[in-house]
């Protein structure tokens, strides 16, 4: 294949998961077709396949012409949302709505390509309940682990990060940002007063109003270590030292830092959201995020579990991006022959 990119946003603003994953596909796709920036410059069209990532403030018209003049368009809406889905459909009569607004604006975009291609079930249920897109069109993969990280499985030791920080077998939760919708906050008040050790990474990164809160709740609190971005070695030397991964986000795409920790050899504590029990089964310890005591309750359990070699197999076997990058060509390739 000829391909093409589009971004609805710079690689500089890293978007966490989105971003890692949008650097994986590509990366994975150019080991074997040629595959480049869409040039807004060029007066003809050299390619055969336009991948898009994002589906907000995408020129519709843009795409409607490639599609018209022959290019397979690829939308990877990468989304995923904070509020029920019953909310979300109560709002999609806006889709109709005279006035520009997102629902019609994702509805468009949704339209106007050839294949939707979602991370889970629930994505796929979202697109097709709250914007009323085609199911026939939307194709489910599961995102996967970088090459790197199962390299870091057996080439970083676990003393890197121990020899520094001199702490084992504690409660680790990995995210970008502290936010509502990683929902830390929730984590460190259901581990109050229990004795557990947490350790939390990219502490300088706080958003939605937070900071006070968060301040109040860790200072003076011998039980959070708070720690600032971690280097890729060190993360994967943290997991190692790690007995519990725990994850209590109130909406997540795909969850990758559970498969990242659980390939390291944590045990697994996850907020019961559709793509995370899509994504590692049963192979975690689920939860309601928004219930205190059954956080608690679930980190107790996590941390009496055995290590559980079974995940590690489980992590190994299904999540290699040579295993999706063949389903996705496979999908590009029966879509050209029911066009022929």
């Amino acid at each position: 294949m000829k391909i093409r990119y589009l971004l609805s946003f710079p690689f500089a603003m890293g978007v966490g998961g989105g971003g890692q994953i949008t650097t994986d596909i590509l990366s994975n796709l150019s080991k074997n077709n040629e595959c480049k920036p869409l040039d807004f410059e060029a007066r003809e069209i050299d390619f055969d396949t336009l991948f898009v990532f994002g589906f907000t403030f995408i020129n519709i018209h843009l795409l409607k012409f490639y599609k018209d003049n022959g290019v397979k368009v690829i939308l990877y809406p990468i989304y995923d949302r904070m509020k029920s889905r019953l909310s979300m459909k109560f709002f999609n009569f806006l889709i109709k709505f005279p006035i520009m607004n997102i629902y019609s604006l994702r509805n468009n975009i949704l339209n106007s390509v050839d294949i939707i291609m979602v991370a889970n079930e629930s994505e796929r249920k979202d697109l097709v309940e709250i914007y009323r897109c085609k199911s026939e069109r939307i194709f489910t993969a599961r995102y996967c682990l970088s090459d790197q990280v199962f390299e870091k499985k057996d080439t970083v030791p676990d003393s890197l990060f121990f020899n520094k920080y001199k702490i084992k077998n504690f409660v680790f939760c990995s995210a970008v940002v502290i936010s509502k919708r990683k929902n830390q906050i929730s984590l460190i008040k259901a581990l109050k007063g229990t004795g557990i050790k947490l350790v939390l990474n990219n502490t300088h990164n706080i958003i939605d109003g937070l900071n006070e809160e968060f301040r109040t709740l860790t200072e003076n609190n011998n039980d959070v270590i708070c720690l600032a971005s971690l280097d890729s070695d060190m993360l994967f030397s943290c997991y190692k030292n790690a007995k519990v991964n725990i994850s209590v986000s109130n909406a997540e795409t795909a969850g990758l830092v559970n498969l990242e920790a659980g390939l390291m050899g944590c045990n697994l504590a996850a907020s019961a959201l559709e793509s995370h029990l899509e994504y590692i089964k049963d192979h975690a310890v689920f939860f309601d995020q928004n219930n205190i005591p059954e956080i608690r309750k679930s980190v107790l359990e996590a941390l009496n579990k055995p290590k559980s070699i079974e995940t590690i197999k489980y992590i190994e076997d299904n999540y290699r991006w040579e295993n999706y990058i063949n389903q996705l060509e496979s999908i590009i390739l029966n879509f050209q022959k029911t066009i022929v």
